[in-house]
Protein backbone atom coordinates (compact mmCIF):
# COMPACT_ATOMS: atom_id res chain seq x y z
CA UNK A 1 0.00 0.00 0.00
CA UNK A 2 2.95 2.41 -0.34
CA UNK A 3 1.83 5.14 -3.06
CA UNK A 4 3.30 4.45 -6.61
CA UNK A 5 3.38 6.36 -9.72
CA UNK A 6 0.61 5.50 -11.79
CA UNK A 7 2.03 6.24 -15.10
CA UNK A 8 -1.30 6.41 -17.48
CA UNK A 9 -3.68 5.15 -15.40
CA UNK A 10 -4.09 8.62 -14.29
CA UNK A 11 -5.79 9.48 -17.60
CA UNK A 12 -8.75 7.66 -15.99
CA UNK A 13 -8.84 10.43 -13.41
CA UNK A 14 -8.80 12.80 -15.69
CA UNK A 15 -11.43 11.54 -18.02
CA UNK A 16 -14.03 11.34 -14.92
CA UNK A 17 -12.82 14.79 -13.69
CA UNK A 18 -13.48 16.46 -16.74
CA UNK A 19 -16.88 14.29 -16.84
CA UNK A 20 -17.66 15.61 -13.62
CA UNK A 21 -17.17 19.03 -14.72
CA UNK A 22 -18.60 18.87 -18.71
CA UNK A 23 -21.06 15.90 -18.36
CA UNK A 24 -21.62 13.79 -21.71
CA UNK A 25 -24.05 10.86 -22.30
CA UNK A 26 -23.20 7.69 -24.60
CA UNK A 27 -22.66 8.35 -27.99
CA UNK A 28 -23.30 12.02 -27.83
CA UNK A 29 -20.14 14.15 -29.22
CA UNK A 30 -20.67 17.21 -26.98
CA UNK A 31 -19.19 20.10 -27.44
CA UNK A 32 -16.43 21.17 -29.75
CA UNK A 33 -12.41 21.94 -28.46
CA UNK A 34 -10.05 23.87 -31.07
CA UNK A 35 -6.47 23.22 -31.09
CA UNK A 36 -4.56 26.05 -30.97
CA UNK A 37 -1.27 27.24 -29.89
CA UNK A 38 -1.34 25.98 -26.35
CA UNK A 39 -2.28 22.31 -27.61
CA UNK A 40 0.13 22.79 -30.24
CA UNK A 41 3.00 23.15 -27.60
CA UNK A 42 1.55 20.76 -25.59
CA UNK A 43 1.96 18.12 -28.47
CA UNK A 44 5.57 19.09 -28.76
CA UNK A 45 6.59 18.76 -25.36
CA UNK A 46 5.32 15.27 -25.40
CA UNK A 47 7.11 14.22 -28.31
CA UNK A 48 10.11 15.65 -27.22
CA UNK A 49 9.99 13.75 -23.53
CA UNK A 50 9.37 10.63 -25.56
CA UNK A 51 5.39 10.67 -24.38
CA UNK A 52 2.47 9.40 -26.19
CA UNK A 53 0.59 11.64 -28.16
CA UNK A 54 -1.91 12.08 -31.18
CA UNK A 55 -1.43 14.35 -33.92
CA UNK A 56 -3.13 17.77 -33.68
CA UNK A 57 -2.98 20.61 -36.47
CA UNK A 58 -3.49 24.32 -35.63
CA UNK A 59 -7.45 24.97 -35.51
CA UNK A 60 -8.81 21.24 -35.51
CA UNK A 61 -11.87 20.65 -34.44
CA UNK A 62 -11.98 17.74 -31.86
CA UNK A 63 -15.41 17.02 -30.26
CA UNK A 64 -15.74 16.59 -26.26
CA UNK A 65 -16.41 12.76 -26.88
CA UNK A 66 -13.53 11.99 -29.64
CA UNK A 67 -11.05 13.72 -27.30
CA UNK A 68 -11.40 11.17 -24.84
CA UNK A 69 -11.05 8.73 -27.45
CA UNK A 70 -7.41 10.01 -28.13
CA UNK A 71 -7.09 9.97 -24.07
CA UNK A 72 -8.13 6.85 -23.59
CA UNK A 73 -7.76 4.60 -26.49
CA UNK A 74 -4.37 5.61 -27.80
CA UNK A 75 -3.18 7.29 -24.58
CA UNK A 76 -2.74 10.47 -25.80
CA UNK A 77 -0.67 12.85 -23.17
CA UNK A 78 -0.94 16.23 -25.19
CA UNK A 79 -4.62 15.08 -25.20
CA UNK A 80 -4.90 14.50 -21.40
CA UNK A 81 -3.87 18.14 -20.61
CA UNK A 82 -5.33 19.61 -23.42
CA UNK A 83 -8.67 18.33 -22.09
CA UNK A 84 -7.57 19.63 -18.48
CA UNK A 85 -6.73 22.95 -19.78
CA UNK A 86 -10.36 23.31 -21.97
CA UNK A 87 -12.22 21.89 -18.67
CA UNK A 88 -10.96 23.21 -16.10
CA UNK A 89 -8.97 26.71 -17.71
CA UNK A 90 -5.29 25.36 -16.93
CA UNK A 91 -3.10 22.17 -15.81
CA UNK A 92 -2.56 23.99 -12.18
CA UNK A 93 -6.74 24.44 -11.64
CA UNK A 94 -6.68 20.54 -12.81
CA UNK A 95 -4.64 19.34 -10.63
CA UNK A 96 -6.27 21.25 -7.67
CA UNK A 97 -10.01 19.72 -8.65
CA UNK A 98 -8.67 16.32 -9.65
CA UNK A 99 -7.03 16.28 -5.84
CA UNK A 100 -10.37 17.19 -4.59
CA UNK A 101 -12.82 14.85 -6.93
CA UNK A 102 -10.37 11.89 -5.68
CA UNK A 103 -10.78 12.64 -2.18
CA UNK A 104 -14.83 12.94 -2.52
CA UNK A 105 -14.85 9.97 -4.34
CA UNK A 106 -12.70 7.80 -1.43
CA UNK A 107 -9.25 7.81 -3.10
CA UNK A 108 -7.17 8.83 -0.20
CA UNK A 109 -3.94 7.79 -1.09
CA UNK A 110 -3.88 9.60 -4.35
CA UNK A 111 -1.78 12.41 -5.49
CA UNK A 112 -2.51 14.27 -8.48
CA UNK A 113 0.45 16.14 -9.37
CA UNK A 114 2.49 17.63 -12.74
CA UNK A 115 0.07 16.84 -15.19
CA UNK A 116 -3.09 15.79 -16.59
CA UNK A 117 -1.40 12.49 -18.16
CA UNK A 118 0.42 10.57 -15.68
CA UNK A 119 4.08 11.40 -17.30
CA UNK A 120 4.58 12.99 -14.50
CA UNK A 121 5.67 11.06 -11.52
CA UNK A 122 4.18 13.15 -9.18
CA UNK A 123 1.25 11.67 -9.63
CA UNK A 124 0.66 8.34 -7.34
CA UNK A 125 -1.80 6.06 -5.50
CA UNK A 126 -1.94 2.35 -4.30
CA UNK A 127 -3.42 -0.69 -5.34
CA UNK A 128 -6.26 -0.38 -2.95
CA UNK A 129 -7.60 3.24 -4.52
CA UNK A 130 -6.55 2.11 -8.10
CA UNK A 131 -9.24 -0.82 -7.86
CA UNK A 132 -11.77 1.75 -6.49
CA UNK A 133 -11.08 4.17 -9.27
CA UNK A 134 -11.45 1.37 -11.82
CA UNK A 135 -14.91 0.77 -10.37
CA UNK A 136 -15.88 4.35 -10.45
CA UNK A 137 -14.70 3.92 -14.05
CA UNK A 138 -16.26 1.56 -14.74
CA UNK A 139 -19.31 2.58 -13.01
CA UNK A 140 -19.39 5.57 -15.77
CA UNK A 141 -21.28 4.99 -18.88
CA UNK A 142 -18.87 6.95 -21.20
CA UNK A 143 -15.92 5.97 -20.15
CA UNK A 144 -16.67 1.82 -20.27
CA UNK A 145 -17.94 2.38 -23.41
CA UNK A 146 -14.69 4.32 -24.94
CA UNK A 147 -12.50 1.82 -22.73
CA UNK A 148 -14.25 -0.91 -24.22
CA UNK A 149 -13.35 -0.09 -28.03
CA UNK A 150 -10.59 -1.65 -29.95
CA UNK A 151 -10.24 1.56 -32.27
CA UNK A 152 -11.85 4.81 -33.30
CA UNK A 153 -11.41 7.02 -35.75
CA UNK A 154 -11.26 11.06 -35.16
CA UNK A 155 -9.68 13.89 -36.62
CA UNK A 156 -6.15 14.81 -37.75
CA UNK A 157 -5.00 11.10 -36.11
CA UNK A 158 -7.37 9.16 -38.09
CA UNK A 159 -7.36 5.38 -36.53
CA UNK A 160 -6.58 5.14 -33.32
CA UNK A 161 -5.96 1.57 -31.35
CA UNK A 162 -6.60 0.92 -28.08
CA UNK A 163 -3.01 0.62 -26.24
CA UNK A 164 -4.68 -1.81 -23.97
CA UNK A 165 -3.34 -5.13 -25.37
CA UNK A 166 -5.38 -7.37 -22.75
CA UNK A 167 -8.91 -6.03 -24.33
CA UNK A 168 -10.93 -8.87 -25.42
CA UNK A 169 -8.71 -11.50 -23.39
CA UNK A 170 -10.78 -13.37 -20.55
CA UNK A 171 -13.06 -11.24 -20.60
CA UNK A 172 -11.15 -7.61 -19.97
CA UNK A 173 -14.03 -4.78 -21.52
CA UNK A 174 -11.28 -2.37 -20.97
CA UNK A 175 -10.09 0.81 -18.53
CA UNK A 176 -6.40 1.95 -18.72
CA UNK A 177 -3.01 0.32 -19.00
CA UNK A 178 -0.01 2.32 -17.51
CA UNK A 179 3.67 1.47 -17.84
Amino acid sequence: QKPAATASVAKLITALSVLDKKPLTVGEAGPTLTIGPKELALYNSYVAQGGSVVPVNSGEQISQRDALIALLLPSANNMADGLAIWAFGSVENYITYANAWAQSHGLTNTVIGGDASGLSEKTTSTANDLVKLAILAHDNPVVAEIAAMESATIPVAGKVQNVNWLLGVDGITGLKTGN
